[in-house]
């Protein structure tokens, strides 16, 4: 066997003749620990879904959300939308774009990020999600195409995700980016209101409490009629059957409540969504 100090020492001159192997070492041994620590990060990530794991989002940056569904060609189309990675923890709330994909419930909706990681926790705890490329993630038995994916990249020195991938083939995914408050044009409230503008005290569907739908949502009353003030709501560009939609100032996505007015005195009704997780 040779000699501990031979071989120590052949190390050391090769180094010094071929600084550049050296090097390459190092960089292998950095490039080793770095897959090791996404892979760590991803188990944490996916056993993580449930309890809404906004810390694993840039805290700068942003990242990308991705919907893929099949158009009439049959060929996949991508949906992207784009979140500043300091809105990410808002943007999983009820009545938020994302709360569908990291709502903890037990109506887990098909194709969003927790599907697949719920039958794993539920089976076999100890199947991993696998790597296909790069640090481009898939479920343990989905090819490598899969619309659902998760992918990472490095921020200040630690993994973050960079975009997550969801089946936009399923009905509830689409409409959860069918609005985007923000870009909509809003007045705020001022009373009373115009002498043209239509109410609906009288309506049929009003009177009789059917579901109204807006957005691509079907909402119910909640609650009895509302006296609102000046400032405490504004108009969205959208209407039902003619009767303006009314939001809380704040809102930046489909909401969790909308109000449509009763007369122009300042009455209004509150609608809200039904879903069995909360959601919506």
């Amino acid at each position: 066997m040779p000699n501990r100090s031979i071989l120590a020492a052949a190390a050391a001159l090769a180094a010094a003749v071929h600084p550049l192997a050296a090097q390459a070492g190092n960089e292998t041994a950095d490039s080793s620990r770095a897959e090791w620590s996404l892979d760590r990060t991803m188990r944490e990530f996916i056993h993580a879904v449930f309890a809404q794991p906004a810390g694993f989002f840039p805290a700068h940056g942003d990242w990308d959300w991705v919907l893929t569904a099949r158009g009439p060609d049959g060929r996949p189309h991508r949906l992207v939308q784009r979140f500043p990675g300091a809105q990410t923890k808002e943007a999983m709330q009820p009545g938020r774009p994302l709360c569908d994909s990291f709502h903890g419930s037990d109506a887990v909706p098909e194709g969003t990020i927790m599907e697949p990681q719920l039958h794993v926790l539920l089976g076999r705890p100890d199947r991993l999600w696998r790597r296909t490329r790069g640090t481009h993630f898939v479920p343990p038995d989905a090819d490598k195409d899969s619309p659902v994916f998760v992918e990472w990249r490095r921020e200040d020195g630690r993994w973050v995700v960079s975009a997550i991938g969801e089946d936009g083939d399923n009905a509830d995914l689409p409409r959860r980016t069918h609005v985007d408050l923000p870009q909509q044009p809003r007045t705020p409230l001022r009373l009373p209101l115009p002498a043209e503008t239509k109410v609906a005290a009288d309506a049929a569907w009003f009177t009789g409490s059917e579901p109204v739908f807006v957005w691509g949502h079907r909402w119910v009353k909640y609650g009895g009629v509302r006296d609102l003030k000046e400032g405490d709501v504004v108009q969205v560009a959208a209407d039902y059957r003619g009767v303006a939609v009314w939001v809380e100032t704040d809102a930046r996505y489909v909401p969790p409540y909308m109000y449509l007015p009763v007369d122009r005195e300042g009455h209004f009704q509150a609608y809200t969504t039904y879903s069995v997780n909360g959601c919506h």
